[in-house]
């Protein structure tokens, strides 16, 4: 119970923003090994990820970092507990963190690599563009457009980065 109060605290100082990136990282780290379920875990290695990708920008290494993490915040082994309203949820959640990747490779200045990323990103856009009957997801939608337009840009590939987003 002790621990709890103090888990619901150090979540509390992440949200106010108040520490440091190395002591959010250091308590993240610490909220995935007492998570209480996957679906916990998951978030927590997803807002984890997110730092790191900003850690990344003094310190390349951290990159690296940030894509185990998104990695391991998409990777769900168990499927058969899961309803099928959260099914969409998880293809939201696994695109969004595919995302990041993505960014990181970018980050680290891995232009073909990023782009193979996008590419196979490509065949996971009917779930966030609405084709499954579901809701768009915008942002999610524009986030990749734009990235995959300045990765286009970095490779030279003007026409392609000029053509209409791909959906």
């Amino acid at each position: 119970k002790e621990f709890i109060k103090i888990v619901s605290r150090a979540n509390f100082l992440l949200e106010l923003d108040v520490l440091s990136p190395k002591e959010a990282d250091q308590i993240l780290e610490m909220m995935i090994w007492f998570a209480g379920g996957e679906k916990e875990e998951k978030n927590i290695r997803l807002r984890r990820g997110k730092l790191l990708y900003r850690l990344g920008e003094s310190d390349p290494a951290n990159y690296d970092r940030a894509i185990v993490e998104f990695k391991g915040a998409i990777d769900y082994k168990d499927l058969s507990k899961i309803s099928n309203a959260e099914i969409r949820q998880l293809q939201i959640k696994k695109f969004e963190g595919n995302l990041w990747i993505a960014r990181c490779l970018f980050g680290k200045k891995d232009f073909e690599k990023t782009l193979k990323h996008l590419q196979a990103m490509q065949s996971d856009l009917h779930q966030i563009d609405g084709r499954d009957s579901g809701k768009i997801e915008v942002e999610l939608l524009k986030e990749f457009n734009s990235l995959l337009k300045r990765v286009l840009r970095k490779l030279k590939r003007y026409d392609e980065a000029d053509e209409e987003a791909p959906l």
